[in-house]
């Protein structure tokens, strides 16, 4: 008998998408191109709250269109819609960060105990995705940003039996993430902050996404 697995309901397609991605990317290489040739003006901000050359690792942790089910009856859970990242920056101004991506989002867990052992379904879209993140020109160690990127994302599924663990890739679509968030430079180098957003997949409902990112920055002046 087939295990039930939560998986994210396909919609009839977006073929608008590769509409709208090239214009995103042109506005983005605009907000790029006028971060950078801008001179930046001379504010008396501490050096810790400097981002021009700066780079940073992130890890991102939230959830996105979060559901659980516990039926303590037939001893069967279900949670899906976790998203993670690990993510790295590299500031080309004071307002813009290159930002390149890998993580996955509506990664769902489904367990069931069965007359042979427990089994395991996992499931979600893993991706790598490319662009960047605009700062408006604001003094202090809070820093709104907006962000997009693009980039390819892969519909897996994880089955483990006891006796077999199997992985299965699914379909490759293109995927495209829109986000605002806060940083809190916490000093030099740490850095806390929140972010949300949306991420759209060719051939799928577009999901609402909420999180926490936790950085450690380096380099720079």
């Amino acid at each position: 008998m087939p295990v039930p697995v939560c998986t994210p309901r396909a919609s009839e397609g977006w073929p608008w998408l590769r509409n709208v991605v090239p214009p995103f990317l042109v506005t983005l290489m605009v907000l790029a191109a006028s971060a950078s040739g801008a001179e930046v003006a001379e504010t008396g901000e501490p050096e810790a709250h400097a981002l021009d050359g700066r780079s940073r690792f992130e890890m991102r942790l939230g959830f996105a269109d979060l559901y659980v089910s516990d039926n303590q009856l037939t001893e069967a859970v279900d949670v899906t819609g976790g998203a993670f990242s690990l993510v790295f920056l590299h500031w080309m101004s004071e307002s813009f960060a290159f930002e390149v991506s890998l993580g996955g989002t509506n990664v769902g867990v489904s367990s069931r105990q069965t007359v042979a052992g427990e089994t395991v379904d996992a499931d979600g879209f893993g991706g790598f995705l490319a662009g960047g993140r605009f700062y408006p020109p604001l003094r202090g160690a809070v820093r709104p940003h907006i962000g997009l990127a693009v980039g390819p994302m892969t519909d897996y599924q994880v089955r483990d039996r006891p006796w077999q663990t199997d992985l299965i890739l699914r379909t490759t679509t293109v995927g495209v993430g829109l986000e605002a968030g806060i940083d809190c430079l916490l000093g030099r180098h740490f850095v806390l902050g929140v972010h949300g957003g949306t991420t759209a997949r060719d051939g799928y409902r577009p999901q609402w996404n909420l999180g926490i990112n936790l950085g450690w920055a380096f380099g720079g002046a």
